[in-house]
This record gives structure tokens, C-alpha cells and sequence, in this order.
């Protein structure tokens, strides 16, 4: 289906997807793919009726854009629900003011992306949104 060692990104739907059986083909069997796939609902609007439905819906909509025969080989599907994905509460120092910078100040071209680093959001946000400012970062690092 695909030979992506990555992850898909959709930031028009916060979802994200990869192949895990290409980076590890012991994941399954010969000639046969794992893959995964998650979506991101704010938790009141998972809370509305028909939203994990109508999520599982748009998801696999996305998966068919990106991949138009993928569900021709899925032969079992294993879709789950969590309220709460991640239950993090920052605490004093970990609040945006605090947060180390994406680029090093003492290293020339290092980088830094994750939950600790300096961009908005909340644990799985910061990490989110520290990859996608770091790629430009990179991008136009590169450019120098």
C-alpha cells in the first residue's frame, strides 16, 4: 500500500497516520501492512452525539483521499474511543514563558521539537505545533 517509513500528518482534521510495519516488517506478516491512524477531538465535542461516528467518518475519508485502494486490503479494523488522550496540567516553569527555544542559542543548526519545547499549547499541542514551526525553522535554515 505504501512504502512511508513516516507519519502522515493532517492538520485540517488533527489527525495523523504512518505504516509502522515498514520500519519494522516483523510488525506483520509477509506482504501484509500494519498501519495506524488516530483524529483529535476537543473533548466537549466528543461528548456531542454521533461525534465518534461522524470522526471515524471523516478519518477514513481522509485515509481513501490519500490512499483511494487502502480499504480494498484492510481485512480488520480495530476502531477505539479515549475521552481523554493525554491528561497532562503543566505546572510552575513548564508555562510558554518558560519553555527552552526551537533553535539553539550555542549549537549552529540544532533543532529542538517536543512537549518541552517553546510553542503553544498544552503536552501533546506543544509537541504538535514545535514540529511544524521547527520544520520552517529548518526550511529556511537551509536556505542561508
Amino acid at each position: 500500500m505504501s512504502d512511508l517509513t513516516g507519519s502522515i500528518t493532517s492538520v485540517d482534521l488533527m489527525a495523523m497516520g504512518s505504516f509502522p510495519s515498514n520500519s519494522d516488517p516483523s510488525l506483520a506478516p509477509k506482504g501484509k501492512q500494519l498501519s495506524t491512524w488516530f483524529m483529535i477531538l476537543p473533548y466537549q465535542k466528543l461528548r456531542e452525539k454521533g461525534a465518534a461516528r461522524d470522526a471515524f467518518s471523516q478519518l477514513r475519508q481522509l485515509i481513501a483521499e490519500a490512499y483511494p485502494e487502502f480499504f480494498d486490503y484492510v481485512e480488520w479494523e480495530r476502531p477505539q474511543v479515549f475521552p481523554i488522550l493525554d491528561g497532562v496540567l503543566l505546572r510552575v516553569g513548564q508555562a510558554y514563558p518558560d519553555r527552552h527555544e526551537l533553535r539553539s542559542p550555542y549549537v549552529k543548526n540544532l533543532f529542538f521539537a517536543g512537549d518541552t519545547a517553546r510553542a503553544r499549547g498544552c503536552s501533546g499541542d506543544i509537541a504538535f505545533n514545535t514540529a511544524l514551526e521547527a520544520s520552517s525553522l529548518i526550511l529556511s535554515s537551509s536556505e542561508d
